[in-house]
This record gives structure tokens, sequence and C-alpha cells, in this order.
């Protein structure tokens, strides 16, 4: 069994745009919200390759109750400890724009 730690989880909301357009009103084509972190990372991967082992992790408020919803339907294990701190939240965004595909994050702590 392996244990893999995400000392700083974050909730990642990833978000595809058909089109963008610079200063215009732009609609999602897709969305996703996945556990992030390089511990959910390789867990994820190790998971893929058949590899039997468990997340660890610390949370905090309605983005930590919502990774662990998440992380329970992953197919790996998953153990957390709740803390009273700031959780963290990053959108990403996917998006064509003159021929080139474009990703940018942006890391919400509140």
């Amino acid at each position: 069994m392996i244990y893999t730690v995400t000392f700083n989880p974050s909730l990642d909301y990833i978000i595809s745009i058909d089109d963008f357009q610079l200063g215009k009103t732009n609609r999602t084509t897709k969305e996703l919200m996945l556990p992030g972190g390089k511990g959910f990372n390789v867990s994820t991967v190790l998971h893929n390759l058949g590899i039997k082992n468990t997340a660890l992790g610390f949370t905090a408020g309605f983005v930590g109750e919502e990774l662990k919803r998440l992380a329970g339907k992953t197919g790996y294990g998953c153990d957390f400890i709740d803390l009273k701190a700031a959780p963290n939240l990053s959108l990403w965004t996917f998006f064509e724009q003159n021929g080139r595909n474009i990703v940018r994050e942006i890391k919400l702590n509140y």
C-alpha cells in the first residue's frame, strides 16, 4: 500500500470555452471539478496503473467538503484531517485564440 499526502489541496474547477473573445461575454462549453494537488495527482496515476493507494491530506470549509465528496469517487482510498484554515480553489480555463490553445490558472484563496 502506498500513501500520498497533499498538504495544500485545492478544488480544481476546469472550464472550456469555444471561440473565446476578449471583452465579450463567453459561455463555457464544458465544466469539470477535480480534487487538485500533487498527492491527488500521484494517487490518480497510481490508481490508473492498478496500484493500491490512499490519498491523505488536510481539508477545510465547503471546499474541503467538496474535496472529500469528489475524492470518494476516485476509486482509491482517501483520509483527511479537517482544519479551520482557508481552503484553496483553482479556476482553470481552456480556450483557443488565434489558432493557439491557451490555458490559464487562477488561484482563489480566501
